[in-house]
């Protein structure tokens, strides 16, 4: 057997990245009226934001109650239809009841018959005196007025 020779690639050597040198941060001064501007900028940002979140969560809160109120009127609504179909059926068993035809069959049922003739009473329109008005086993109205009021 021959061996053969296979031509490699000279090693590498590791090539190395130079140290980070630390950078030293960037300084400046600073005006005292800038840094006031800063602070009021942050201020106003910050209630700024604080006021729109009251304003989210009372938008919030007015939706709620806006909902709670047509759950109640939805369920006034039903109850209204729910007794107006009562009042309809109540108005209908009464006309069936009132009928002419069903009063008369209930009272044959009873055992009523009809007259053979019918007699009609009519009221006297003179006026009547409280004193004619008493039967006379009664005595007169003075001596019947004290019982009356004691009766109440």
């Amino acid at each position: 057997m021959t061996a053969v020779l296979v031509p490699t690639a000279p090693a590498r050597k590791p090539v190395r990245k130079p140290a980070r040198v630390p950078q030293q941060p960037r300084l400046r001064v600073v005006d005292e009226v800038q840094r006031r501007r800063g602070v009021r900028f942050r201020r106003t940002a910050v209630i700024f934001g604080l006021f729109t979140i009251c304003a989210l969560l009372l938008t919030v809160a007015f939706y709620v109650e806006l909902a709670q109120s047509q759950f109640q009127v939805d369920g006034i609504s039903k109850k209204t239809q729910l007794e107006q179909k009562r009042y309809e059926n109540l108005s209908l068993k009464v006309a069936e009841l009132s009928a002419p035809q069903r009063i008369i069959s209930s009272a044959q049922k009873l055992g009523m018959v009809t007259p053979q003739q019918v007699t009609y009473l009519t009221a006297s329109t003179s006026q009547v005196s409280p004193k004619e008005a008493l039967p006379s086993d009664m005595g007169s109205w003075e001596q019947v007025k004290p019982y009356l009021a004691i009766q109440r």
